[in-house]
């Protein structure tokens, strides 16, 4: 907040403005990580890696979006981003799927143990669901 007001006004605006904000409770970096991790898990699931890195280029310290990320379930998270990737892919050639969503989640930052966890996991689904 500091830096983005210190383009158009002078240090001592900034330091007063930032000290109210700051007192009345708008600026928490803790609650800023936390809503911001709730929200990737909701919405637009990634790995805790890139969420992480999210948070840091916001500004958040990083031990701070360490411990908003620390117990983040990148395997249910994966599930969850793959599941929606799947509906899509569902019609295509099962090697084209597993091409697909393999790239999908590494895309989100998942590992490669994670991503063939949960790819191996929704085509077997996929498949269960096909029978």
């Amino acid at each position: 907040m500091a830096t983005r007001l210190g383009r158009k006004f002078e240090p001592d605006v900034v330091d007063s403005v930032v000290t109210l904000l700051t007192e009345q409770g708008y600026l928490d970096d803790a609650s800023f990580a936390t809503a911001w991790r709730t929200s990737r898990e909701s919405n637009n699931p990634k790995s805790s890696w890139v969420v992480q890195r999210e948070l840091e280029t916001r500004g958040i310290e990083a031990s701070m979006a360490s411990e908003a990320v620390q117990d983040m379930d990148d395997d249910e998270n994966a599930y969850a981003a793959g599941a929606k990737a799947a509906r899509r892919l569902a019609k295509l050639d099962p090697a084209v799927s597993r091409r697909r969503l393999w790239g999908y989640l590494n895309r989100r930052g998942f590992s490669s143990s994670v991503t063939r966890r949960t790819v191996e996991r929704l085509l077997q689904e996929a498949d269960e669901d096909g029978n």
